[in-house]
């Protein structure tokens, strides 16, 4: 069995730049409606990329799955799938060999089984957190070629009756996990007989299961390769001691949170198989001494052994080893793994409160993590190949621990040193760095890197900070501290344009193509400087210590991300950036004084940079970010963040792409014209009222949350995606006239919005309406032809409702508690492709009579009024009553209704389940736990008749 990637210890470093095709990928998953051409010229391998996107995205509907129907191996975890979907891939179902359903909640047993049928070299299938039935796994096992199925944690519908199917069919599996599913010790025996090829069992949460039959069960596969007993507390040592021996090609183990298990156990587990490569045993509390000598081991896991003090490993080939939030290890005990784990690449002690001092002379380790290791206060490295540390929350190490271990480690990559206190002045020199976190180091008064590879840097004020290239040679020195600074700014960056300001005198202004004409002075835009001509440090300001830094051989370093905070507390001879910045954060920063000359600073030197968030900094003015857009010409993402003075700003920029605005209290008449802007989030500006968007290119653009929003001036041809969520202040006629302004909107997002008392709307593009929990709207009226998906639940006084939409296929009603009978009916008359219906919890609904060609699916779970069903829907397959509590009488012609739910239907009559049965001969699965008026006679026959149906659906 493989081994799990390693990974960083502390904060990942950032992805590489997107490929091309990565860029074109996520391109067309937002954009999948709009694919003019099949995809099936596109290898596998781009499809199957493309396809994550969208899921990802949430941009993956039904009517997106046929491009990727023809791929082999489907990956559709997560996504909004139904009924509709699987329906479209049944076309193509002969050639899958891969699927992957899992937390695809929208799907229910009737529409699988009919895609499993067509599927007959189906080999793999994950079904996991889908609320699925029994009858699934029954068609699941009728498939000849099916060697890997999960269908974990599908609650109380999985019981025997599927592992008693499994047992019987004709295909030989390989690896099954039935986490969470009410099995009996018979079922699993005879499980474990008809497939003796299983290398993986997985019975998390089991819980009818004794150990008695878990034993006997697995006994039974001699060729298990993954012995899976976690959080199976009846498990003992004897039992665990049988099942080493019995199974000798066991590689993975996992006792985690098995608390009857002490260190005997550990040993036994560990010793028998020859082959194990992986043990895991976290939360075991009664482990404090173990012994784990194993010659295959490579992964060892032991976290969350609260006791544990002084564990012996024994392992010549271990890789990683995990001792998480073992309070009581000893530095004895640490100090003993490098010479019995000669291999060992990646060791976390993260959380070892207790942990006074770590001795380390790994050859092979590659990461250590000592973060939340409050009390270290001794660290003592040797490791030549390490390339990851985490000392984050090591409050007492003190500095010179923290230099001493980044010499030891010539090629160390990432070094996370946040929290720790006793910073104070380092003097950081090293090579190979690449990524560095200084964050919340509170005392920290003076900071000197020489890190000729630092890439991206977060940390606080910089005071005295010094950010030079490392030598080229050990024998390079400093220059002589008596030499003579920089010479000034050119002459011919002298201020001559912008008004007067008490430190314009000092500041040059931005270039004339550049410069803002209609806006008034402010105080920080006197401080920003443009881009100087020439990116050489002649062009910098003078500092007292410019003089310091050493000679750089060629270039700057190559950092590329700058986080900085409280930048009013550094000095104003505080370095600058290097020239190659691409990413720059400031926070908690007034922006006055000393802060605004800093930040001066590190706009005029990195003319590369492409992103910049302000966050949290007082003094950010209106006139700040067009200043901001025309110093840096290459910016892309702009970032606004918790700016309290920000009132009306104005952007006009050609390189943006993106621009944040978020929870700006103050922000009232944003104006936004930037031709190339891709994305903008104005969400959480209190006082929001009346902003302007302009932008020929922009297609995703959010309001979330502005409740004082009442006015909108939308030009945006290509906008796709519009929220306007919690805007409570919304009219409705607003909202009409940025339909009539967007010609391309396909979703729009209205939940929440408390004003509307009436919708009307019309629009040729929508393809998605979210109204949810509007809760003053009453009446519904759309003239949308291309409308898919309407979500209007929780709309409490919704009582009439006009759908003119020829392609709506899916509507979410539920506790919509005005509707009525009267207007139920009309409205799925008009909906010729209405597919999914859902009116849970609609209250006033009694006697509905429902008739449509096209429903596959209806949910009227707790109506507590409904007291007679009348349905003529000939495609309907699934069908839920749940807690319609006075319902007594069902008539139904529905011949394909495979999944029938009344479960707590207490008046529900036996004529009334004998013309259910009569009328609808393809009932597999029918639901009557709680109808209490039921005879035995009558349970019999209706579960004769689903076993007949299940027959004849399988036959078919």
């Amino acid at each position: 069995m493989a081994l799990p990637p390693r990974r960083w210890t502390s904060d990942p470093p950032p992805p590489p730049l997107p490929s091309l095709v990565d860029l074109c990928c996520d391109v067309l998953s937002l954009h999948l409606p709009r694919v003019p051409c099949p995809l099936t010229m596109l290898p596998p391998r781009v499809r199957a990329r493309i396809l994550a996107r969208a899921i990802a995205a949430g941009r993956l509907d039904d009517d997106s799955l046929p491009l990727f129907a023809s791929l082999p191996a489907l990956s559709l975890s997560g996504s909004k799938l139904t009924d509709r979907g699987l329906a479209h891939l049944t076309a193509a179902a002969p050639s899958l060999l891969s699927l992957d359903l899992s937390r695809c909640v929208r799907i229910h047993d009737a529409a699988l089984r009919a895609l499993l049928a067509r599927a007959p070299r189906l080999a793999s299938l994950n079904i996991s957190n889908c609320r699925l039935s029994d009858c699934s796994i029954e068609a699941a096992a009728a498939s000849p070629a099916l060697t890997h199925l999960d269908f974990s944690w599908n609650g109380s519908g999985v019981t025997d009756g599927a592992l008693r199917a499994l047992a019987g069919a004709p295909a030989r599996l390989d690896s099954l996990s039935l986490c969470g599913c009410r099995a009996s010790d018979a079922a699993l025996l005879a499980l474990a007989a008809a497939h003796p090829r299983l290398s993986r069992l997985e019975l998390r949460g089991c819980h009818l299961l004794s150990e008695a039959g878990v034993v006997a069960a697995l006994c039974r596969l001699p060729r298990l390769a993954s012995l899976e007993l976690c959080l199976f507390p009846r498990v003992s040592e004897a039992s665990l001691a049988l099942l080493a021996a019995r199974l000798p090609l066991l590689r993975t183990i996992d006792l985690s949170m098995c608390d009857r298990l002490g260190d005997e156990a550990i040993a036994a587990a560990a010793a028998a198989p020859a082959a194990l490569e992986r043990l895991e045993a976290y939360g075991m509390p009664r482990l404090r001494t173990p012994l784990v000598a194993s010659a295959s081991l490579r992964f060892l896991c032991l976290s969350g052994c609260r006791a544990l003090t002084a564990p012996r490993i024994r392992c010549a080939q271990l890789e990683t080893l995990e001792l998480q939030n073992c309070r009581e290890l000893t530095a004895e005990a640490i100090g003993a793994l490098p010479s019995h784990c000669p291999h060992l690449l990646s060791l976390d002690l993260s959380g070892c409160s207790r942990l006074l001092a770590v001795h380390s002379t790994a050859p092979r380790l590659e990461s250590l993590d000592l973060s939340g290791c409050v009390k270290l206060a001794q660290l003592e490295l040797c490791c030549p190949r390490l390339l990851s540390l985490s000392l984050r929350g090591c409050e007492a190490l003190p500095q010179p621990a923290l230099l001493r271990a980044l010499r030891a480690a010539p090629r160390l990559a990432s070094l996370d040193a946040r929290a720790c206190a006793l910073l104070v002045d380092p003097s950081l020199r090293h090579e190979q760095l690449l990524e560095l976190h200084l964050l919340s180091c509170d005392n920290l008064a003076r900071l000197s890197l020489a890190c000729a590879s630092l890439a991206h840097l977060r940390a606080p004020h910089p005071q005295h900070s010094l950010l030079a290239p490392a030598s080229p040679h050990p024998s390079s020195s400093p220059a002589s501290p008596h030499a003579q600074p920089l010479p000034p700014p050119p002459a011919a960056h002298t201020p001559s344009a912008l008004p007067p300001s008490p430190l314009s005198a000092t500041l040059p202004p931005p270039p004339a193509a550049h410069t803002p004409s209609a806006l008034p002075p402010s105080p920080l835009s006197a401080t920003l400087p443009p881009p100087p001509a020439a990116h050489t440090p002649s062009a910098l300001p003078p500092s007292p210590l410019s003089a310091t830094l050493p000679s750089p051989p060629h270039a700057a370093p190559p950092l590329r991300s700058l986080h900085l905070t409280a930048l009013h507390r550094a000095p104003a001879d505080a370095a600058a950036v290097p020239p190659r910045l691409a990413s720059l954060v400031v926070s908690d920063s007034p922006l006055d004084g000393v802060a605004a000359a800093v930040l001066r600073r590190a706009l005029a030197s990195a003319s590369s940079l492409t992103s910049l968030t302000l966050s949290r900094c007082h003094g950010v003015d209106d006139a700040v970010p067009p200043l901001l857009t025309s110093l840096c010409p290459s910016l892309a993402v702009l970032r606004l963040l918790r700016l309290p003075s920000l009132v009306a700003p104005r952007l006009a920029s050609p390189s943006l792409r993106r621009v944040e605005m978020v929870e700006c209290e103050a922000l009232a008449h944003p104006h936004v014209a930037c031709a190339e802007l891709r994305e903008l989030e104005l969400r959480g500006s209190a006082h929001l009222v009346a902003p302007t968007v302009r932008s020929r290119r922009l297609t995703q653009l959010c309001f979330a949350n502005c409740r004082a929003l009442a006015r909108l001036t939308i030009e945006c041809a290509s906008l796709s995606s519009l929220n306007l969520r919690c805007c409570i202040s919304l009219p409705a006629d607003v909202i009409q006239q940025q339909l009539d302004a967007c010609p391309s909107l396909q979703q729009l997002q209205l939940c929440g919005c408390r004003r509307l008392r009436q919708l009307h709307l019309a629009s040729p593009s929508l393809l998605e309406l979210h109204a949810c929990w509007c809760s003053q709207l009453a009446s519904l009226e759309l003239d949308c032809p291309r409308l898919r998906r309407l979500y209007a639940y929780g709309c409490g006084r919704l009582s009439h409702s006009s759908l003119l939409c020829a392609r709506l296929s899916l509507v979410e009603m539920q506790k919509c508690r005005e509707l009525e009978d009267a207007a139920v009916r009309p409205m799925i008359e008009t909906l010729a492709s209405l597919e999914l219906l859902n009116l849970t919890d609609c209250r006033q609904l009694r006697t509905p009579s429902l008739v449509s060609d096209r429903l596959l699916t209806l949910h009227l779970y707790n109506c507590l009024q409904l007291t007679r069903l009348v349905l003529h829907c000939p495609r309907l397959e699934t069908l839920n009553l749940t807690y319609c509590c006075q319902l007594v009488d069902l008539l139904l012609e529905c011949p394909r209704l495979a999944t029938l739910v009344c479960a707590g239907c207490k008046s529900l009559s036996e004529a009334a389940i004998a013309a259910v049965l009569e009328a609808c001969p393809a009932v597999s699965n029918f639901d009557l736990k709680g109808c209490t008026q039921l005879s035995s006679e009558v349970v019999r026959a209706v579960e004769l008749s689903c076993r007949r149906a299940s027959a004849q659906a399988g036959a078919t």
